[in-house]
């Protein structure tokens, strides 16, 4: 998915792993949201349920994408 979309392919990027690129601006807020808290010598927390959420849709597209007759392959470029 990253290659296709450093390629300019957005279209296969979202056949190769819909679920990374939906979360993407989920996980680069929160990851700019702890380096600003670092930088502020703060601590921060990512809210339960935010983690959980994340978690738990991890956990099933790895296991829905994997099963046979699934029609989103990663394209080979």
């Amino acid at each position: 998915m990253a290659h296709d979309l450093l390629h300019g392919h957005a279209r296969a990027a979202v056949h190769d792993n819909p679920f990374v690129l939906l979360c993407s601006p989920v996980l680069m807020y929160l990851g700019w949201r702890q380096l600003r808290a670092a930088s502020l010598g703060e601590r921060t927390r990512v809210p339960r349920p935010l983690a959980s959420g994340l978690g738990g849709g991890a956990l099933v597209w790895m296991v829905v994408r994997n099963l046979p007759g699934w029609p989103l392959k990663p394209t080979s470029t």
